[in-house]
């Protein structure tokens, strides 16, 4: 990590109503990707979210990482590691990526600044982290912020789960909320060493309907149409992000 880090100021852009979020992930990296590209999926599950799918034909390689056994039936991966990215970074198996990916993974890290240093260790220069998170300043952000500090998200998430499946790891990570605002990306993507990125903030109410009952669907599509007609994207829900290495060289 370096000594000092320069300010950070991240972009903003404000995604439609309607854009699905994995798809606008794909548009994002295929910005950047290209055929030759080797891009590392942190914390890449078992595969059943889809979007390693719409990644995989960008790049020419996709490894994963992540702790949990699942990530042996990721059939998108060229190669599966079962380890913490920390550990990944520390053992280095597999060199320098150009692309990183976290999808729904920087809610429950409890270390921000130890898992961007292991993340901005593991890119080449002038490599880029995308991230996608629910934003902590949305109603959904706080309340699982807040479930989370009470001890009580398990309960909640068992609960969700009956309507919307959302992926498995959340019963098994707790929530931390540490790395889930854009002031907090910019403060800990300076201190790991990024030196550029953009902010995406997309708020599709069809993201967060799974969570409520049939009856109180309407609540999350009232809110959406409230903050798009505002033109509130900093209450949007959802956060796709990019931070990008310098491209002199990585983090110190």
């Amino acid at each position: 990590m370096p000594a000092e880090s320069r300010p950070l100021r991240l972009a903003r852009t404000a995604l439609g109503p309607t854009d699905d979020q994995y798809l606008a992930l794909r548009d994002f990296v295929a910005e950047t990707a290209r055929p030759a590209s080797r891009l590392l999926d942190v914390g890449a599950g078992d595969g059943d979210d889809g979007y390693a799918a719409l990644i995989r034909p960008l790049v020419g390689e996709l490894v994963g990482v992540d702790p949990e056994p699942g990530i042996e039936q990721n059939t998108a991966l060229d190669r599966r590691y079962a380890m913490t990215v920390e550990r990944f970074a520390a053992e280095a198996p597999e060199g320098r990526f150009d692309l990183a990916l976290a999808v729904y993974v920087v809610e429950h890290v409890a270390d921000p600044a130890g898992f961007l240093a292991a993340v901005a260790a593991l890119l080449a220069p002038g490599g880029s982290l995308f991230l996608v998170t629910p934003n902590l300043w949305h109603y959904f952000g706080l309340l699982a912020k807040a479930t989370g500090a009470l001890g009580i998200e398990d309960r909640l998430l068992r609960l969700a789960r009956r309507t919307h499946p959302g992926h498995d790891h959340v019963g098994h990570f707790p929530v931390a909320y540490r790395l889930n605002s854009v002031a907090e990306l910019e403060r800990r993507g300076a201190e790991a060493g990024f030196v550029a990125g953009e902010i995406r903030f997309l708020d599709n109410p069809a993201v967060f309907e799974g969570y409520f009952p049939p009856s109180l669907a309407v609540l999350p599509r009232s809110y959406s149409r409230a903050v798009h007609r505002l033109g509130a994207a900093a209450l949007y829900g959802t956060i796709l992000c990019r931070l990008v290495m310098p491209a002199g060289g990585g983090a110190d």
